[in-house]
């Protein structure tokens, strides 16, 4: 009798351990994703505490369940310990790699981006300087776990491990524990569901009864805003569930005609705005396009001097002489680098839900900005002193329509640092061969040295890294390693651009930089960046990059209407059809970018591809929302349907009709990513 119960309770305490710590480490996970308390108001935490045990909502045991239910049912007691270890495994190899991924772009991994696994071997300082122990120990009480088990279990312990009663224990246990799985999972689904009021003046949400209260980053009306928001409140368990719930039930069916109505309409406008005119209309015609990705370059660093060093003096000589635009809205989501990249060659905006280099196949019938240089007779080229592979960009390149390829491989050069090819060495190699081109050329180069981990300089800065310490708190070692290599790159780019001007290759070009994304810093080297720099970079300002463009002879045109037009606020998609405008042709009529010079009145909405964040701009001072208030540091997470905006709130006829236009907007990306909708549109 008494091994027949301690049988039965090793079981079921073992199953109910493992169970323990998949929530509890999850639990952690999830306090470590920052959002703003308005988002998970008073009344959504009475609801999880009526349905949490020990202040844990149960649907985040939902899977941890089902695996312990899965492994009862199908494995021998002799090797389920070590089924449940690689249980265990999965999952909490899900939260160290989503942590990572937060730290990075604030955004969780969607199963499609998993195939970029291999990729992290690339990154791999980056990783190692985000892991902490505890982040390698998470794994010990699994492997403790799963050894205690296959002790009690081991073959030869046929009274612990054999017998029918045992057999119908095991088998109704998991039966038990799967179908209470499922009803928690059941749960965390049909919640998202329910209707919910937003109250935006008392920064509020309520359980109500308006109609789909919020878009979200999905097609069912969650009432939260992105993926991190709904793993907060339900678990990254569940939203992986949800996510792969989503996979197998996508509709790829043809757009209705009422869709397919709505997406030629909004183009329509889109062609109409990008038709006005600027004294600016043709000014770079028949030059070469230089356009220059600087790694994580955010506007507060350019102008900066820290500890008597000049950050960005090239950037500096340049703005005077260049229209400069300080707040153009970066537009990642999973991809990083190649988001920024896909909305700038595209005027689309990045997938919301999949990693978009895997899409960019998809959207080969898009006119991409190297497609319109190629038809003009350029010769297209990109530059990258990263592999190939990274981000797909061997594959992806010639599907925009570039035509010749450097990457690592393909440089000369031996100096290297970080990740690949110094950008000294990059963009001297580069200038040379960009001199020796005799027909007309579209060069893009994505510089490199400044990218995530801030550790190491080059040796020859130790000077200047000594300097900036000087200017800043004493636990500001990042900001000081991120500073000093902004200087390199820059250094670097005047290098590149003395070059070019010596040998005349600036005569007859136009050179765009811009910054890619923002620098994935921690709040600390945020915070030391806002007080160094004077600038708010909480909330919307950390999504700034800065925009700058350069051509020689339009000084005095620069000068004149800069002021008129750089003011506006814009985003990185806008910068296809800005381009086309300054070269005198006519943008594909098949994106959602407008150009610079479109006047801010006209301009419309602004997303911010976190989770597809809408935010009206009325003479430069931004709106969130439908209402029409002043955005603050916490309030610019709205996006309201368009089923429920006269139930949410008092909307004025212009900010309504922003609204509206933001709502077809989302839709039309839903269709082009899910449907492909650009084989229906003539």
């Amino acid at each position: 009798m008494k091994e027949w119960f301690l049988s039965k309770i090793s079981v079921l305490m073992h199953s109910l351990v493992f169970i323990f710590l998949c929530v509890f480490f999850e639990r952690r996970f999830i306090e470590n994703l920052h959002l703003p308390d308005y988002l998970i108001d008073q009344a959504i935490i009475s609801y999880l505490k009526d349905h949490a045990v020990f202040q844990i909502p149960y649907w985040y045991a939902g899977v941890p369940l089902l695996i312990a239910g899965i492994c009862l049912i199908v494995f021998k007691r002799r090797t389920r310990g070590w089924a449940l270890f690689g249980g265990a495994g999965l999952l909490i190899g899900l939260l160290v790699i989503n942590r990572i991924n937060y730290y990075f772009f604030s955004t969780l991994i969607p199963l499609s981006s998993f195939v970029y696994v291999g990729q992290a071997y690339g990154v791999k300082e980056s990783i190692i300087d985000i892991l902490s122990w505890s982040d390698v120990m998470i794994f010990v009480p699994f492997v403790f776990l799963s050894l205690t088990y296959a002790g009690i279990h081991k073959q030869g312990n046929d009274s612990l491990s054999t017998g029918t009663s045992n057999f119908i224990f095991d088998k109704a246990l998991g039966i038990l524990f799967c179908l209470v799985g499922i009803y928690a999972l059941n749960l965390a689904f049909y919640l998202p569901s329910r209707d919910v009021i937003l109250d935006p003046l008392e920064k509020k949400m309520y359980i109500g009864t308006a109609s789909g209260a919020v878009v979200t980053h999905k097609s069912s009306p969650l009432y939260v805003s992105s993926d991190v928001n709904f793993a907060k409140v339900f678990g990254l368990f569940s939203f992986y569930t949800m996510e792969l719930q989503e996979i197998l039930a996508t509709d790829v069916a043809k757009p209705e005609p009422e869709a397919l109505a709505v997406a030629k309409k909004v183009f329509k406008d889109i062609e109409r705005l990008n038709q006005i005119d600027s004294p600016f209309y043709g000014a770079a015609r028949n030059r070469n396009l230089i356009m220059i990705a600087l790694e994580s370059f955010h506007p507060s660093v350019i102008a900066l001097t820290v500890g008597g060093v000049e950050i960005t003096p090239t950037l500096n000589r340049l703005i005077d002489a260049s229209l400069y635009w300080s707040w153009a809205v970066d537009q990642i989501k999973y991809g990083g680098s190649a988001d920024a990249e896909f909305a700038i060659c595209t005027g689309l905006f990045p997938s919301r839900d999949i990693s978009t280099p895997l899409l960019v196949n998809r959207l080969k019938p898009i006119q991409a900005l190297p497609a319109v240089f190629n038809q003009m007779g350029y010769h297209t080229i990109s530059f990258h002193g990263n592999t190939a592979s990274f981000w797909r960009r061997g594959v992806n390149h010639p599907v925009y329509g570039f035509q010749h390829l450097y990457f690592k491989d393909q440089f000369s050069a031996t100096d290297t640092f970080g990740m690949g090819v110094s950008d000294k060495a990059f963009f001297s190699e580069v200038a040379d061969a960009l001199l020796s081109k005799k027909e007309n050329y579209f060069a893009y180069l994505i510089t490199l040295s400044n990218h995530h981990p801030f550790i190491d300089i080059p040796a020859d800065y130790e000077s200047v890294y000594q300097k900036i310490r000087t200017g800043l708190s004493e636990d500001a070692s990042e900001l000081a390693t991120y500073l000093t290599l902004v200087r390199y790159t820059d250094d670097a780019l005047g290098i590149f651009m003395n070059k070019m001007e010596t040998g005349g290759g600036l005569d007859n070009a136009m050179v765009v930089l811009f910054g890619d994304h923002r620098p994935p810093l921690s709040d600390a080297s945020w915070l030391s960046l806002e007080s160094v720099s004077q600038l708010p970079l909480k909330g919307l300002g950390e999504h700034r990059v800065p925009v700058m463009i350069t051509i020689p002879g339009m000084e005095e045109s620069v000068h004149t209407y800069r002021k008129q037009y750089c003011k506006s606020i814009v985003s990185v998609n806008d910068l296809y059809p800005t381009i086309c405008h300054l070269m005198g042709e006519t943008p594909s009529n098949k994106i959602l970018g407008v150009h610079f010079f479109v006047p801010s009145a006209l301009r419309g909405p602004i997303f911010f591809n976190k989770s597809y964040n809408l935010v009206y701009f009325n003479e430069g001072v931004p709106y969130y929302g439908g209402n029409g208030h002043r955005v603050t540091e916490t309030s610019y997470q709205y996006l309201l349907d368009e089923t429920s905006r006269r139930a949410l709130f008092d909307v004025d006829p212009k900010v309504e009709t922003n609204t509206k236009k933001a709502v077809e907007t989302l839709q039309i990306m839903e269709w082009i990513f899910n449907n492909n909708i650009h084989h229906d549109i003539e």
